[in-house]
């Protein structure tokens, strides 16, 4: 799916979104890149997301999709458990990126694996000049990639 924002006819803002589902799928669908290896070493961040983090989330969102309320709906949807709402986690990781992310900038980003709540996560951070790669990793397991973002300020 592809978004545009306009004003006055100028494009201030897009958004390429690739969404999954059950099933085989078809093997013409195109396939989106690979994510880019989360660098090693220390966290710049740990964080701990609570057990109601996808209410409180739904909350402000109005997204009430049953995987991010509670186990018992996230169980029926096919889930261990409820997870964490992956715009959250985007946004949490563009924001504890800086300034930078806030003007004009081009961000990316890849969800690898489900975080689960309640959990514990590590932010990893490599920054090259004006490019950022960051993202979450299981603070259980450092090798568990849950998301990847790419920042260009």
């Amino acid at each position: 799916m592809r978004l545009e924002a306009r004003v006055g006819g100028e494009l201030v803002w897009e958004c390429d979104s690739v969404y999954l589902s059950r099933g085989r799928g078809s093997e013409d669908a195109p396939r989106g890149d690979s994510p880019p290896a989360l660098p090693d070493g220390p966290a710049a961040g740990v964080w701990r997301l609570p057990e109601d983090l996808g209410r409180e989330y739904a909350a402000v969102s109005g997204d009430v999709n049953p995987i991010h309320l509670h186990t018992l709906s996230a169980r029926a949807m096919g889930f261990p458990r409820h997870i964490a709402h992956g715009m959250w986690t985007y946004a949490r990781t563009l924001a504890a990126l800086g300034r930078g992310s806030l003007g004009p900038s081009t961000s990316r980003v890849w969800f690898t694996k489900p975080v689960f709540l309640p959990s514990t996560v590590e932010l990893v951070v490599q920054r090259s000049g004006a490019a950022v790669l960051a993202g979450l990793r299981s603070r259980k397991d450092p090798t568990t990639t849950d998301v990847v973002v790419t920042l260009d300020a």
